[in-house]
């Protein structure tokens, strides 16, 4: 019998699996693994009960970041000639209540994503 004191330990095998890796951090949270021109990727992932965050940091060229964009988030008004800011308040489909943020300096291609969701 499956039940719910089966299911944690299978969820927590799961989630160290999905954020095992920085390039595994990246598919789960794009939904796509990481092109060729994304390099120097470091991340950061924390899971706490009902709570999690996740860091992500990397350089990548100008459609790479498009491609992010394009899933559901808007420039915001804090962005800059240089530096692009977007967020989304309500993208993910397992949390209450999330918000996200890259931040993108064009000059650099330096990329940076935080994502925090809670239920």
């Amino acid at each position: 019998m499956f039940t719910t004191l089966t299911a944690c330990p299978v969820w927590f095998v799961a989630s160290m699996y999905f954020y095992s890796t920085p390039k595994q951090v990246f598919k789960t949270s794009f939904g796509f693994a990481p092109t060729s021109d994304v390099r120097d990727l470091e991340s950061k992932y924390e899971y706490y009960g009902d709570y999690a965050t996740t860091d992500l940091k990397f350089k990548s060229n100008p459609q790479t970041i498009k491609r992010i964009v394009a899933l559901g988030l808007v420039e915001a008004p804090d962005s800059t000639k240089t530096t692009r800011v977007y967020e989304s308040k309500k993208r993910s489909r397992y949390f209450a209540s999330s918000e996200e943020t890259l931040r993108y300096d064009e000059a650099t291609q330096q990329a940076y994503y935080s994502f925090q969701g809670v239920d």
